[in-house]
């Protein structure tokens, strides 16, 4: 089976309130976990980026059903490559949230949840070898790749 990594970004078409993500990472987790995908989710200020790691034809079909999805627009093709090993091999999908759903949820521990966006350390999920992908993760932190 080859496995692939692609990564996107995307506009959220409305706003998205913490319940909102909460319940499409809800949904993003059980779906992924049946189909052995895993990645990584980032939202902030309206914007998404999204890493997907799974089979080459069930990440092909989740993108399809991406550019699908009302509730994004201008879906941006950042990286598509084949893969020998899964970077968030024990994430059905990992959530870095913004700085404001941070305070929001106070010390409410959450499974998967990374505060990326604010302290912008990644390198103990994404390993030595991930420069590429934690540059287009630090990218977006810092603005690029966001729309809004």
């Amino acid at each position: 089976m080859v496995l692939v990594e692609t990564i996107y970004a995307s506009r959220a078409t409305g706003p998205m309130e913490e319940a909102d993500l909460d319940e499409l990472l809800r949904r993003a987790r059980a779906k992924n976990q049946t189909l052995g995908v895993t990645g990584v989710l980032l939202y902030h200020e309206g914007s998404f980026l999204q890493v997907l790691e799974g089979p080459r034809r069930i990440v092909a079909r989740l993108l399809a059903q991406i550019d699908e999805d009302p509730r994004h627009d201008r879906i941006r093709l950042l990286r598509h490559q084949e893969i020998a090993v899964r970077r968030f091999e024990t994430w059905a999908m990992g959530f870095l949230r913004s700085v404001e759903g941070v305070a929001a949820l106070g010390h409410r521990a959450e499974p998967g949840f990374v505060d990326f966006l604010r302290s912008g350390r990644v390198d103990h999920f994404i390993g030595e070898d991930g420069l590429r992908l934690k540059a287009l993760m630090q990218g977006f932190r810092a603005g690029r790749y966001r729309s809004t």
